[in-house]
């Protein structure tokens, strides 16, 4: 697992609730990485159930699932819900 962070998509906040919005599209947020068939790479963020990525590199995965978290949070905010918390409570095991 690594934690990501994910990109702000505007330059030109305000303070307040907007302010608070760039800040949860900021944090960090944890990502697995798994090794697919054909050598693919999947991301995927468990706080942010459908945000995933792929790739043929892991880089590539970590990018495509920064982009999927990042649309996911501003569909979030453009419809008024609540952005759920990070919660890191994974249990991490080497094979």
């Amino acid at each position: 697992m690594i934690a990501a962070t994910t990109p702000g998509t505007r330059f030109d906040e305000q303070e307040g609730a907007e302010g608070h919005a760039l800040n949860q599209r900021n944090s960090l947020r944890q990502v697995m990485l798994i090794r697919a068939e054909g050598g693919y790479w999947v991301a995927e963020c468990p706080s942010l159930p459908g945000c995933t990525g792929q790739g043929m590199t892991r880089e590539r995965a970590i990018d495509s699932v920064k982009e999927s978290i990042a649309g996911y949070l501003a569909d979030l905010e453009a419809c008024g819900l609540p952005v759920p918390e990070e919660r890191f409570d994974a249990l991490i095991v080497a094979v």
